[in-house]
């Protein structure tokens, strides 16, 4: 059986993922409190050091998945904060 392509299934170059940070209006920083994961590892993703060394540790397919549709929604960091701030007011699925 063949595998269907998923444009969202695919690697994001560093510089992608400057590009997008940006478009959304976030730091490094604030990605990776927005994530969960610690700030450094987003700089490594960002700086793409882990290639230069032989080792394959780009952006992880969620969080490219995660960027590609806030980039393609135009979700930026104020929208979610906005979107986080409401389903704690009244609850997730609601």
């Amino acid at each position: 059986m063949t595998k269907k392509h998923d444009p969202l299934d695919r690697e994001m170059t560093a510089e992608e993922l400057r590009e997008i940070l940006d478009r959304l209006g976030y730091s490094q920083r604030n990605f990776a409190q927005f994530v969960g994961v610690d700030e450094r590892q987003v700089r490594r993703w960002a700086a793409d050091n882990q290639r230069k060394r032989g080792v394959k540790r780009g952006v992880p397919g969620p969080t490219v998945t995660l960027l590609q549709i806030m980039d393609r929604l135009k979700l930026t960091k104020d929208d979610m904060v906005r979107y986080k701030l409401d389903v704690e007011r009244v609850g997730p699925g609601s």
